[in-house]
């Protein structure tokens, strides 16, 4: 498994605190009595297959690379910006050097880990217009987007755009999860291509019946059915964030103002679009969170 960062997990911490009974910050949530979309995960990557032969395969090599780009986000932030992502608003000290350091090597392995992925699109892309497309999932297509355009790598990748993923995220967009959702919105109007207005509409109908606010849970002690929410204390460093930051990069806000800052971007470019219903639903049912910072 490949060196985590930001995403490192504090296991032996966690699972000290699961052996003992000691006091949670955690709220207990029952899975039968909640209305609340829950999304299991103990820790973050763990959603994220990623095989030691990740560079050979198309889903794992997405994962990764979609995780190294979150990371790279927040030990950017961290590190030239602390006022934006640290509970003190300030560098810290003790573990200033480590963040460096970390922002260091994530930017060696996107510098590699892009190339291999720039490498697989152009192999897996068909050779001739019409082809068959490979039986690809969804998810890679989304991923493999948003990471290349998070990366600034989109304009080399135009061809594979129009000749591999896009055709999957259109084959396949009603098994997008709202993670998918909103890497595609994010990526195709940081990309300005906002001229499919039939695959603008399925993207604008997902994001609308996505849950963008689901609550993250962890297994609770000696329970099938019980789950509890994070204590904020799972990862390395974890502790030092903001609420903002701790929200925004373990427990899904990330996708939320990406989608809506998607949409918004996407309309401006492209007022046939028809988006400003799913701004308006955006900004009714999540404007608490929108509204309350957005930079």
């Amino acid at each position: 498994m490949q060196q985590k960062y930001v995403y490192a997990y504090n296991g032996l911490f966690n699972w000290i605190r699961g052996l003992l009974w000691v006091p949670q910050k955690g709220q207990l949530l029952s899975a039968y009595k909640t209305q609340q979309t829950l999304v299991w995960r103990n820790h973050y990557t763990q959603a994220y297959k990623v095989s030691q032969a990740y560079t050979q395969q198309p889903m794992d090599l997405s994962n990764f690379v979609f995780i190294r780009t979150r990371e790279r986000l927040l030990l950017e932030n961290k590190v030239k910006a602390p006022q934006r992502v640290n509970k003190s608003g300030k560098v810290n000290k003790l573990t200033a050097q480590f963040a460096e350091k970390s922002l260091g090597s994530v930017d060696q392995d996107l510098k590699e880990s892009i190339a291999q992925l720039q490498n697989m699109l152009y192999v897996l892309q068909p050779s001739q217009p019409g082809a068959k497309l490979p039986d690809l999932p969804v998810a890679f297509a989304t991923n493999a987007l948003y990471a290349l355009e998070r990366n600034g790598a989109g304009a080399a990748s135009r061809d594979a755009y129009e000749g591999l993923l896009l055709p999957v995220i259109r084959n396949k967009a009603d098994y997008l999860h709202a993670e998918g959702v909103a890497q595609a919105i994010w990526a195709l109007s940081n990309a300005e291509l906002v001229d499919d207005v039939a695959l603008w509409g399925k993207l604008k109908q997902l994001a609308v019946e996505k849950d963008f606010a689901p609550v993250i849970v962890k297994n609770e002690r000696w329970s099938a059915t019980l789950f509890s929410t994070p204590s904020g204390s799972e990862h390395f460093f974890q502790g030092e964030l903001s609420e903002f930051a701790d929200n925004l990069f373990f427990k899904e806000q990330m996708n939320l103002f990406e989608v809506y800052n998607g949409l918004i971007k996407a309309q401006s470019l492209n007022k046939e679009l028809g988006l400003e219903g799913a701004i308006k639903h955006f900004e009714t049912k999540y404007g608490d969170v929108l509204l309350r910072r957005n930079d």
